[in-house]
Formats: structure tokens, sequence, C-alpha cells
């Protein structure tokens, strides 16, 4: 009779607030996880039923089908607590590939949220990416849900950034925001003080000296979050010609460099783009990620005309814009 083959077992237990218990074989998970190999056959051996507090059950799950089957099923509600277990246990491939999954569905709503998870997983790529796209799209990203939920360090990191592509008074608006939340995790009554108390240096980082007067006027002289010596230096900064010294930096943001690429190097006779009834189209490459912000079309080099033109932006030949619909009246039309 054939005999069968049962390997030992150990019960692992996934605690979130509530207990599960996840059987797997320590051979499979000794194989792929040194963390494991230590765990159950070297130094750091320990009884068959082995406590993970601070993993997710779903997590956990992802990481014994990638070990078992070396399958990657990722889920975007998940896959920073797989991020977290696949670190933990140190299990490389499973890591890169949450890595990856994030860059995929990396956008300006939750850019912010995962910078403050990628610092805390210390991926620098995928901070970089999290900084492109911060820097570009810096107004959503700021006013987006998951901005209140990042931790200081990344507030302060935000808050003194150059390159951020937007007015001051939005990243006012997304401290005082971020304060509030603050205030609600660590159980302090929402008020003024409070606010100001929770966002310490981070409050010195916003160039308030650079915002319209109008939106300092209407929007962070009325805050409350501004002592009344502040608000009268402010006030006179913006209108005295004597102006008084104030604790907030007074140089403007340097924002993200535009590049523009021309097609034609004049819009002379001599160099013409001639336009026979056909779909044209320019070709480019980059070396790197880049953010389009507009492009512009010639129009009639005898005088101003009215054209009906129809633009599409493609990426190997697939629409990554909608349509676009534009009446160019002279020379230029920005879309």
């Amino acid at each position: 009779m054939e005999r069968l083959i049962v390997y030992r077992v150990t019960t692992l237990l996934a605690t979130t607030g509530s207990t599960q218990r996840i059987p797997a074989h320590k051979y499979v998970l000794a194989v792929g996880s040194s963390v494991f190999y230590a765990m159950f056959y070297g130094g750091l051996k320990s009884e068959e039923e082995v406590q993970v507090p601070d993993v997710e059950p779903s997590a956990f799950l992802t990481l014994l089908r990638y070990l078992y089957c070396d399958e990657i099923r990722l889920e975007p509600d998940t896959v920073l607590a797989t991020l977290y277990a696949a670190k933990k246990y140190l299990v490389p491939h499973l890591a890169q590939q949450c890595v990856k999954f994030l860059e995929v569905s990396l956008t300006a709503r939750n850019a912010c949220l995962l910078l403050s998870q990628s610092r805390l997983f210390e991926e620098p790529e995928l901070m970089t990416r999290c900084w492109e796209v911060i820097d570009a799209q810096a107004e959503m990203a700021l006013q987006s849900d998951g901005f209140v939920d990042i931790d200081f360090p990344t507030l302060m990191s935000v808050l003194s950034r150059e390159t951020l592509n937007c007015r001051e008074i939005v990243l006012f608006d997304a401290a005082l925001n971020w304060a509030e939340a603050e205030c609600v995790r660590q159980e302090l009554e929402l008020n003024p003080e409070n606010k100001r108390k929770v966002l310490g240096q981070a409050m010195n980082l916003i160039r308030i000296p650079c915002m319209e007067l109008a939106e300092f006027a209407n929007g962070a002289a009325q805050s409350g979050i501004l002592t009344l010596q502040e608000t009268t230096d402010l006030f006179l900064h913006f209108t005295a010609r004597n102006k008084p010294s104030v604790s907030y930096p007074i140089k403007p943001r340097q924002g993200l460099k535009k590049q523009i690429c021309h097609r034609l190097s004049s819009a002379y006779r001599s160099n013409q783009w001639r336009y026979r009834g056909r779909v044209d189209s320019i070709n480019f490459m980059v070396d790197k990620r880049i953010f389009i912000v507009g492009y512009g079309l010639y129009g009639s080099s005898s005088g101003a005309a009215d054209y009906n033109v129809r633009i599409e932006l493609k990426k190997y030949g697939e629409v990554r814009q909608p349509l676009v619909v534009v009446v160019i009246d002279g020379l230029m039309c920005w879309c």
C-alpha cells in the first residue's frame, strides 16, 4: 500500500483586532523566507504556533500563495500590507512586484500617501516616482483625501519642497486639514491652538508672504491659527513700504522648470509646415518621465484666421487623452 506522507504543519496567527489561525508547512515557509528558517530551524527557533500580530490576514495569505505556488495576486486595498509582509519576512521578489504595482497605480490622488509609505518601507525608486507626480500635480495631490493621513516627517518634506507647482494658499489649507486630522488622532479638542501645536515646525515652512494679498486676507488671516502679531506683520509685509521681518519664508518656490519643444525653429515662409487635408502627426521620444501640460499649433502666416482642429495625444498608437476640439484664432492655440 502506498504510504501517505504528511508534512509537519505549523499554525500561524495573523492578528488585526481579531485572531485568525492560518495553517502552513514549516518547510515551505523556511525555504521561501530566511526569517521563517531562523524561526523554525535556526537560532530563533520557536514553538509550533507563532503569532504574527502586525500583518493583516489577507496580506499574509498573499504571501503564502506566493511561497506555495509562485503566484502573485495583488489588490489595491491590500498591496501596502502585502509589501510590509514581504519586507518583514525578506521575500524580495514579492516586494518588488508590490512596488511595481504601486508605481502603475500611482496618481495625484494617492501620491502623498504612497510617498509616506515608501519612506517607511525604504523604497527610493517609488519615492522618486511619487515626488514626480506631486511636483507636477501638487494642488490635486494636496487636496486629496489621503493627504491628511501622511506622517509628520512626510508633511515636513512636502511643505519644504522647492519644486511644488502650486499656489501657497493650497499648501496652507492642506496643512490645516492635516492638523485637524492629527488633532482627531491625538484626541485633542479641535481649536486653532491645538492645530498650531500639532503642526509645530511645519507651520514655518509655509511661505505665507508669497500668497496673493486677497488669498491671505480671506484665508490665512481669518483662520485663527496665526497670532495677532503675525497677522499684523504679514499685512504690513504685503502693503507697507517699510516691511517688517516675518518668520515665514518670503522667497517664492521655484516650481517645475518647463521645457518647450518646438516643431519649427521659426514660423517664417522658409520654414513652413504645410497642411494638405491629411492627418498629420509629430513623433517624439523622451529619456525620462514627463508631464505634458499643453501643446500648440501654428496658424496662418498671412494673418489671423479661424480653424476647426481635432487634436489627439497618443502613446504607442493608443489615445492617452480624450479628444480635444479647439478653435484657433490667430497664430497659436494652447490646449
